[in-house]
């Protein structure tokens, strides 16, 4: 028999069921992206303890409320954001909302929020900034990233409360922007620990070497590619490689690495599982150092040992879980080394640094520790 509220209990919970929160997120929340996944799971966290409203560009109808940022295009092509019609869109829907909170994610989203606040200051207004446009738009015209950095820097100093992905993107708020650091709250990226469960890793041979997520530059793909050429002598070792078009990639001749292609989130769990260790060789730079390699928690999840790059809070994250190496970002002989000594480690050592790995996830990247964060935020 359940233990019966006390009554600071109720209240309690009674206040925070009070509380409405929306959300304003400007893409479709079902796609595959990790900016769109971290929102959704931030959701999926928050709607267990507060009134939701959630304002996108496409998601689950059951709790999504779609905008349309445009016409249909005549190539049946999903029509083209456009900024000033999405803000038109949202604004009115937030008046009708009128939330206590609203939580607005990435850079397009603070454009309404700020708006709405400036009509009604007492609304909280708390940023999560999932990196810097203007670092990440490097082929973008100067005018379009010029445009992006006052949006970062406007919603950065005008919001109540930030949430950062790292350390190291609070820091550069601290330094470029001269946020106070008591406004930003660092949370990684969450977890569904449901989702992403433990086992044991298959017996080897073959010793799998698994990478998940996209190919864009800052991710280190190259390097993963130049440490496949290195390895080819080891015949026990093979990698697998996650998230991207592989037809890209299948001219290179590369005969111990297989691409999987994207996969559903669902299956994602079920093929890093089959892999002894993970990769995570993001490249140096600004860009990376304002971000957070999704990917390292679900990693972290399934509990196996994690290669990384010295590379925003990642050497920070794999010392205090005691669950893999660092290695410097770019340097492929360095990635092949690190990739060989895990190989000849015992076995035992390889599931301890395994098992370490999801102890920490559990600590540290759960829905209920996002939703604790951000009850503290938001209240």
């Amino acid at each position: 028999m359940k233990a019966s509220l006390g009554g600071s209990d109720r209240l309690s919970m009674a206040l925070k069921k009070s509380l409405r929160v929306a959300f304003i997120f400007p893409a479709n929340l079902g796609w595959a992206t990790a900016t769109s996944i971290r929102a959704r799971v931030t959701i999926q966290a928050v709607r267990e303890r507060f009134q939701t409203h959630v304002l996108a560009l496409g998601g689950d109808p059951a709790w999504v409320e779609t905008l349309s940022v445009g016409h249909q295009r005549a190539d049946r092509q999903p029509p083209r954001f456009r900024l000033w019609r999405f803000t038109q869109e949202a604004l009115p829907r937030l008046e009708a909302l009128a939330p206590q909170v609203i939580h607005a994610i990435t850079t397009v989203a603070a454009v309404p929020a700020l708006l709405y606040k400036r009509r009604h200051p007492h609304t909280r207004l708390v940023f999560e900034m999932h990196g810097v446009t203007f670092l990440e738009l490097q082929e973008a015209w100067w005018h379009e990233r010029l445009i992006y950095g006052l949006l970062d820097y406007l919603g950065a100093r005008q919001s109540d409360a930030i949430v950062a992905m790292s350390y190291t993107q609070r820091d550069f708020l601290r330094r470029w922007f001269h946020v106070g650091p008591e406004k930003i709250h660092v949370l990684w990226g969450p977890v569904d620990l449901e989702l992403f469960r433990y086992q044991d890793p298959p017996p080897s041979p073959p010793f799998i070497v698994g990478y998940s997520g996209n190919d864009r530059f800052w991710q280190g793909f190259e390097t993963i590619l130049e440490t496949c050429r290195l390895l080819q002598q080891y015949v026990d070792i093979h990698f697998l490689l996650m998230g991207f078009p592989p037809e890209r990639y299948l001219g290179l001749g590369l005969r111990n690495a297989t691409f999987t292609g994207g996969l559903p989130r669902e299956e994602v769990p079920a093929h890093l599982s089959r892999c002894h260790i993970l990769l995570s060789p993001r490249a140096g730079g600004s860009v990376t150092e304002t971000q957070y390699p999704f990917k390292l928690s679900a990693y972290l999840a399934v509990g196996r040992p994690v290669i990384a790059s010295a590379v925003s809070d990642q050497p920070m994250i794999l010392k205090q879980a005691d669950c893999g190496l660092v290695v410097p970002p770019g340097n492929a002989y360095a990635l092949a080394e690190a990739i060989l000594q895990l190989w000849r480690m015992s076995e035992i050592r390889r599931l301890e640094l395994g098992r370490n790995a999801r102890l920490f996830a559990e600590r540290h990247l759960s829905l209920e520790h996002l939703s604790d964060a951000l009850s503290e935020i938001y209240n």
